[in-house]
């Protein structure tokens, strides 16, 4: 009897873990978003007298945008990015718009793009 109570225990215990992992998984703690969630490499190819000014659309703005500028000639990795929802907007000595399709009319900007993952 004592090893049928020692059993159901352990039972019970593995099914409250695999409960709590289904659980996060619908509050979205774990999610599949969030296994494509990685860093990207941003680059300014413009000359070193240029700025790039860069617009990230988190969800394609719905989720808020993050701006940030860089030198022409330099580079760096920005990370929290979900290569499935996020674009960006690249504007070249002037503010990149709040809204990505404003880009494509904007003097100065190029398109809203996709963002891909850097090459390891």
């Amino acid at each position: 009897m004592n090893k049928l109570v020692a059993v159901l225990v352990k039972e019970m215990q593995m099914i409250r873990v695999f409960s709590a992992f289904a659980i996060m998984f619908v509050w979205g703690v774990i999610s599949p978003a969030m296994a494509q969630q990685s860093v990207a490499r941003f680059q300014c190819d413009a000359g070193a007298a240029y700025t790039c000014y860069f617009t990230i659309y988190f969800g394609g703005g719905a989720h808020g945008i993050k701006n940030f500028t860089m030198r022409g000639g330099t580079g760096d990795n920005i990370s929290g990015l979900d290569f499935a929802h996020d674009i960006y907007c690249i504007c070249i000595n002037r503010q990149a718009p709040g809204y990505p399709n404003q880009c494509s009319s904007t003097p100065g900007c190029y398109p809203p793009r996709a963002i891909h993952p850097v090459n390891d």
